[in-house]
């Protein structure tokens, strides 16, 4: 039996859209009768008899999976192989399609992530291909098109041009390329409704209309995919769409993003169909590709969803008849039952009681069971009363799909419509069943007696608003969902009056008509929630252009009020593309972890992950945080002449590449040459990251000027001073600069002097001793008493000179003032330089009273001759005494231990005794020597 011609009809904020004019079919037969030649997407089990059907006809298939076969062909051809006996059943689907349609940058900190907030650099989309498969789109529009005037989609196939060498290996539809769309070739436009603009405007519009209402991901490069509501299997379409925009993906060498605001309300709501079989090994087949779509609007249409957990006590739901015009007519029962193969081991009938107030049971078929007879196609049944009198005739559709079990019934004929009627089963299993008057299938009763009315309600299946989601992708937990919160309360419209909603929602909070979840396998849905309700988009210029519409067009003319699940997908989809824009080969399950972890719960969500708000709403600033890692580069201000400068990289990124502005790969860069050093890191997931700029200036050297070279006398000190404009002078070879030293040797000493960015310059100078005149000295006498008068000293050579040392006055020895001990004796002769030559010899003095003699009381002096201290080393501890030759005491100083230091720098040159006197009164003397 065929289902009658009906026409689908939509309403989206203040849209009505008629989508779609078709026959809608449950048996392969019907369709093949009035459609023998048409090119159509089907999807083939693989058992043994079509796999070998497959092998010799390759050129049908576009894609396979483990299990499906998804292939493009005629009815008539498929029958005819049938009749052959070389395929098993084919698949026909049974699930009517539907769309589901700036402060949203706000909300959702998109804007923060645009500006590149917490970030290394700002993300717009730019290097990902997002998909839009929807109506169309108008590529007109300003949003849609670069600076320099080019369009931005790169690709548009559009389904809805019947064409026999349509893209291979699809077999349908007519491909546009951006070439095409820019010379005006293209003729294919949405051109009806506003779904695929707006949507896509969410999505990528980039502003450049009016600077308003920008999109999520502005920068990304666009495909579209318009899709044919009327095409039979409409969900394999819309997985060769998916399929055809990740190759072109590949093709360009980018991650993409698929966009998909339309679904089927009908279907097994697990993903296990072969549409959502396809999408998801496609997802599965590499990284850089990403899902996205609405989770359907239908939240609001009451409780339209059964769940039958069947026992052995006779359980029923009652369902209602429709007076409407249903898909099969006024005046029917129609609804669509989902169940797994192995929970369908139960029994079913079909009975009709009847209503408040009276309930009571007036007839019920025979018990079915559920998996057996399913060659039978269609089951008929017939409720009679206890008198023999018809009330009504059933039509159970039954097909294996996958794991699943599908039925599809209808109480083709009632007689009364006043009854109740009741699905009845019981056994063991689990079903799903969906209804719904609101699209043009029937309701289930809500409204049932206590059970002290009508007993047998302790076993009714009581309808519920949830599982109110689209089926097929938008059930895979591969695919991300999207629910649907208030945008904004309101906008000025074209003629400048104040839209608002005639329902109150706060602003974000969910929509009334946003779907609920969960899967029909328990997966929580949707995912995630997003603004959409209130939400203004690029609209296309035919509809903006129409002063008709202007109170759906906002004040400043370019952009259109749309709403729904449908408006707030694209907002994840654009999303997800400045994710990719950041790491290129995350996978779908990273985007989905990171998602769920950055999406924020709220008084209005409650407690998350629920079925209505998924894991929270949607925080897109937090999403791309999660997956920045900084990369920091740390060096010095400039470059001095004539150097290198390093700059060093560092990040907590397991690095898979690095590359420098100037080309180097490595964790540093150390060259000569200024300017400005950047630094990409890339890890295997495409993760990129940006490092901060070191701007490496080119610095100056400071002026150094040492002095003049010069010459001087041997142990003499000298002043080394260095001028210029340096910050800092260090000279080589002990020297400081402006402070007196005594070189030790000739040479050349070099000053480095710094300015205050390290660079340095040189210069040196060359100091050079006068030669000195050689002067021998040798004392005639050595050793004397203490006793003993003064002696004259023996002259040196040259003669001339002079005489120092203990004991010394003039050119006389003077035991008694020298002490007892050994004397160095110094002779000195002046040269004509100004320098001093000299010899020395000892002199001993030896006995005498109070002072023990040298060998029993020893002390060490150095250095002698001294110029600024005077190191002393005792037997012992004492009182030290400075005494001058002529006997008067000029400075004492007590030694707690047995040596020390003296500070003779008060003293004038010449010759001094040191007299040690200890604790137990013996005393010990030695001169020196002061330069």
């Amino acid at each position: 039996m065929k289902f009658n011609h009906w026409v689908f009809t939509v309403f989206i904020l203040g849209f009505t859209f008629n989508l779609l004019s078709q026959k809608t079919y449950l048996r392969f037969e019907d369709y093949l009768f009035d459609n023998p030649n048409k090119s159509t997407a089907f999807a083939l089990v693989k058992s043994e008899k079509n796999s070998k059907f497959l092998a010799e006809n390759p050129s049908l298939i576009k894609y396979q999976s483990k299990d499906w076969a998804y292939i493009q062909s005629t009815p008539i051809f498929l029958q005819e192989q049938k009749l052959l006996g070389n395929i098993d059943h084919i698949l026909l689907e049974f699930a009517p399609p539907h769309v589901l349609s700036d402060s949203a940058l706000v909300r959702h900190k998109v804007d923060l992530v645009h500006n590149g907030v917490g970030l290394d650099t700002n993300y717009t989309g730019q290097g990902v291909i997002v998909g839009i498969v929807d109506e169309g789109i108008d590529f007109n529009h300003p949003d849609f098109k670069l600076s320099n005037g080019k369009t931005r989609v790169m690709r548009y196939w559009d389904h809805t041009i019947n064409q026999t060498d349509g893209l291979a290996p699809y077999g349908y539809g007519k491909l546009w390329t951006n070439i095409q769309i820019d010379n005006g070739t293209c003729t294919s436009l949405e051109s009806t409704t506003a779904h695929g603009t707006t949507v896509s405007g969410a999505a990528v519009g980039n502003a450049r209309a009016n600077s308003r209402n920008k999109g999520m991901a502005p920068e990304a490069d666009i495909v579209v995919v318009e899709t044919d509501f009327s095409l039979q299997n409409w969900t394999l379409t819309i997985a060769d769409a998916v399929d055809y925009i990740f190759k072109y993906a590949d093709s360009v060498g980018k991650p993409a993003v698929v966009n998909l605001s339309l679904g089927a309300y009908l279907g097994s709501h697990d993903a296990r169909d072969p549409a959502g079989i396809y999408i998801d090994q496609l997802l599965d087949e590499k990284p850089g590709r990403i899902v996205v779509c609405a989770a359907g609007n239908s939240g609001n249409q009451g409780k339209y969803h059964v769940r039958g957990n069947i026992t052995a006590d006779t359980s029923f739901v009652w369902c209602k008849n429709n007076p409407a015009n249903t898909l099969v007519g006024n005046d029917k029962i129609l609804f669509d039952l989902w169940t797994d193969t192995s929970q369908a081991n139960f029994n079913f009938a079909f009975a009709a009681d009847l209503p408040a107030p009276i309930y009571g049971l007036r007839g019920r078929t025979v018990f079915r069971n559920m998996k057996q007879d399913l060659n039978i196609v269609p089951i008929l049944d017939t409720i009679y009363n206890a008198q023999g009198e018809r009330i009504a005739c059933i039509e159970t559709y039954r097909q294996i799909v996958g794991p699943n079990l599908n039925a599809q019934i209808i109480f083709r004929t009632i007689d009364s419509t006043n009854y109740l009627f009741r699905f009845e089963t019981f056994g063991e299993g689990m079903y799903d069943i969906w209804g719904g008057s609101w699209m043009r299938l029937s309701d289930f009763e809500t409204n049932v007696p206590p059970v002290s009315v009508y007993p047998p309600v302790q076993f009714y299946h009581h309808p519920d608003s949830l599982q109110t989601i689209v089926s097929s992708w938008n059930c895979s937990d591969k695919v991300i969902s999207v629910g649907n919160i208030r945008n904004r309360s309101g906008h000025i419209d074209r003629n400048g009056n104040l839209y608002t909603p005639g329902d109150f929602v706060p602003v974000g909070a969910l929509e009334l008509s946003s779907s609920k979840g969960p899967t029909r396998l328990g997966v929580t849905k949707p995912d995630v929630a997003a603004s959409g309700g209130v939400s203004l988009a690029s609209g296309p210029v035919w509809f903006i252009s129409n002063p008709a519409n202007n109170s759906q067009i906002d004040q400043g003319g370019f952009h259109v009020r749309n709403g729904g699940t449908s408006m707030a997908s694209p907002i994840v989809a654009g999303s997800a593309a400045l994710y990719l824009q950041k790491c290129s080969k995350m996978s779908y399950a990273d985007f989905k972890f990171d998602l769920e972890q950055s999406s924020v719960a709220n008084n209005f969500t409650g407690t998350t992950p629920n079925n209505a708000y998924g894991y929270g709403i949607l925080n897109t600033q937090e999403l791309i945080a999660r997956i920045h890692r900084p990369v920091t580069l740390t060096g010095p201000g400039g470059i001095c002449p004539g150097s290198t400068a390093t700059v060093n990289l560092s990040t907590t990124m397991q690095a898979q590449t690095i590359q420098w502005t100037n080309g180097s790969t490595s964790t540093s860069v150390t060259t000569s040459i200024p300017g400005n050093y950047r630094a990409v890191v890339t890890d295997a997931k495409g993760c990129r990251t940006r490092s901060n700029t070191v701007n490496l200036l080119q610095f100056t050297l400071p002026f150094v000027n040492g002095g003049s070279d010069r010459t001087i006398c041997p142990g003499t000190p000298t002043t080394l001073t260095a001028t210029g404009n340096a910050v800092n002078y260090f000279w080589t070879g002990g020297a400081q600069n402006a402070i007196p030293f005594v070189p030790s040797t000739p040479g050349m000493y070099y000053v480095n002097g710094f300015n205050a960015n390290g660079c340095f310059s040189r210069d040196s100078v060359f100091i050079e001793f006068f030669d000195l005149e050689p002067v021998t000295y040798t004392e005639t006498i050595t050793q004397i008493s203490q006793g003993s008068q003064p002696f004259n000293v023996t002259d040196g050579i040259p003669a001339g000179g002079t005489h120092s040392g203990p004991g010394i006055i003039g050119t006389s020895f003077h035991p008694g003032l020298a002490g007892v001990g050994t004397h160095t004796i110094v002779y000195t002769v002046p040269d004509n330089n100004g320098c001093l030559s000299s010899d020395s010899s000892v002199i001993t003095v030896f006995t005498n009273v109070g002072i023990e003699e040298k060998d029993k009381l020893e002390m060490s002096l150095f250095p002698n001759p001294t110029f600024n201290e005077l190191f002393v080393e005792l037997p012992s501890a004492g009182e030290v005494s400075i005494v001058s030759l002529d006997g008067r005491l000029l400075q004492t100083t007590t030694f707690f231990e047995n040596a020390g230091t003296l500070r003779t720098t008060h003293l004038a040159s010449g010759t001094y005794k040191l007299q040690v006197t200890f604790t137990d009164g013996r005393k010990i003397q030695q001169s020196f020597i002061k330069l």
